[in-house]
């Protein structure tokens, strides 16, 4: 990811196990699976859940 779109966060250590979580769940690197979250919720107000599937299924 270029310097310029990097995004950073500060959680607490039980947001970072969730979202670890998720990620394994996901079969996805954190990064990726954060990106992918960032990506998938900027083009999509409905997103629910994990944010990567909107609502009435994939736009």
């Amino acid at each position: 990811m270029p310097r310029d779109k990097q995004i950073h966060i500060k959680v607490d250590e039980r947001e970072a196990k969730q979202i670890a979580a998720a990620a394994a769940k996901a079969g996805k690197g954190v990064s990726e699976f954060l990106r992918d979250l960032a990506l998938a919720s900027s083009k999509c107000t409905r997103c629910r859940g994990s944010g990567l599937e909107p609502k009435g299924g994939r736009r």
